[in-house]
Formats: C-alpha cells, sequence, structure tokens
C-alpha cells in the first residue's frame, strides 16, 4: 500500500563536480527518504539529467537554459500521460508535488483523468500562476464535494518564486497563494537554509504531517 505520490521540481538531475551530484531515488524530498526508500512512498521522475562543468556552473545562462527546458518539458502531452499511468498504477491516496513538478502536475489533471483513489493533492511552493485555472469539472466537483482536498502551501520570501515572477511577470501560487476556487492556500514560513524553496522538502516534522 502507498501513501503517497511526490512529484519533485526543478535541476534533480543536475550534476557538478565537486559541488553537487543528481539526486537520488528521495529526488528532493530528503525528509521522506526513509518512505521512499521502503517503497511507502512513490517518487516519479521527470528531470532531464545534465552535467555542468565548474567553468560552466559559473554561468548563469547555464541553469536558466535548464530551466526552459523543464518548463517545456512540464507541458510535454508524453510526460504528462506518463505521470497519469503512475498515479492509476498506484494506490496512494496523497500526491505532493513541489515548485515545477506542480506545474507538470496542474497539466495532468487538466487533461488526463485523475484517479478516484487520490483524496488529496498538496503543492508545495507552487511554480505556477497564482491565476491559473483547473478546467475539468469532475476535479471541480469533487473539490465542491469534498472528496478532493487540494492544499497550497507558499510563502512570501521564497526567491526561487520571487525570479520566476520577474521571468513570468505574473505572481506564482507559492509565493502569494492560488485564486482558484476550492484550493486551501496555506501559509507555512521558509526557514531551513541554504535554499529556503526546497525548506519543505528538509523539515522531517513537515513532511510527515502530509502522510497522516
Amino acid at each position: 500500500m502507498h501513501s503517497a505520490v511526490i512529484i519533485h521540481g526543478y535541476a534533480t538531475g543536475l550534476g557538478i563536480p565537486m559541488i553537487r551530484k543528481p539526486f537520488g531515488t528521495h529526488a528532493g524530498f530528503v525528509a521522506l527518504n526513509d518512505q521512499v526508500a521502503s517503497g511507502e512512498i512513490l517518487p516519479f521522475r521527470w528531470s532531464i539529467d545534465r552535467s555542468l562543468s565548474l567553468w560552466q556552473s559559473l554561468n548563469p545562462m547555464q541553469y536558466a537554459s535548464l530551466y526552459r527546458d523543464e518548463e517545456r518539458l512540464t507541458e510535454d502531452q508524453k510526460t504528462q500521460s506518463d505521470l497519469a499511468n503512475f498515479l492509476h498504477q498506484s494506490s496512494a491516496k496523497t500526491i505532493i508535488a513541489h515548485s515545477l513538478g506542480c506545474r507538470l502536475l496542474l497539466g495532468t489533471i487538466n487533461n488526463f483523468e485523475l484517479p478516484k483513489h487520490i483524496e488529496r493533492i498538496v503543492f508545495l511552493q507552487a511554480d505556477i500562476y497564482d491565476r491559473a485555472t483547473i478546467g475539468r469539472d469532475d476535479i471541480l466537483a469533487r473539490l465542491e464535494e469534498r472528496s478532493l482536498i487540494i492544499e497550497n502551501y507558499h510563502c512570501f520570501w521564497d526567491p526561487s518564486l520571487f525570479t520566476s515572477s520577474m521571468i513570468h511577470r505574473n505572481l506564482r501560487a507559492g509565493l502569494t497563494g492560488w485564486e482558484q476556487p476550492g484550493v486551501q492556500n496555506i501559509f507555512f514560513p521558509l526557514l531551513k537554509p541554504i535554499n529556503l524553496h526546497t525548506s519543505h522538502l528538509r523539515d522531517t516534522k513537515f513532511c510527515k504531517s502530509l502522510l497522516t
């Protein structure tokens, strides 16, 4: 029995010598590593594997290029179809998505049927437009009857989403909340350095609370 499916965000497949390795099976959800290892939680991996030299790692355009490439991947029909099939094959009741993975998930549930066994969706620091919409009537009906809960955790001092807001010229749902009716917006402060954007993923108490 799977308790949750996790969907990672940006650059989990990025490797830089002596600085960082691509993330392992936990896909950046460090606090849930034991649950992933035991098979209780299923990670959906969709990242682009990319290696940068130390010299390349000093060039901000390398990171911008990877971001654009992974953005396109979140909108790719095959990637969305793969995620939809993955969800149908799991027995999980909860989906937890982070950052750019939230955009992949939103595109997937707008274009493919959400399994009935999914009862809760958690967006963490969602890199999606704060006025993005859920377009499927079946999901909106489930939200209204509360057979499906969607929670959006946000924090207005996330520097990564502030940058994303500047790039896209609109606010991100993980910064200020999501305007989609039926979604529960929850402010949760990002306090764990160094990368505040992934603070949730390294907070064991918080991550385990999502599984109850």
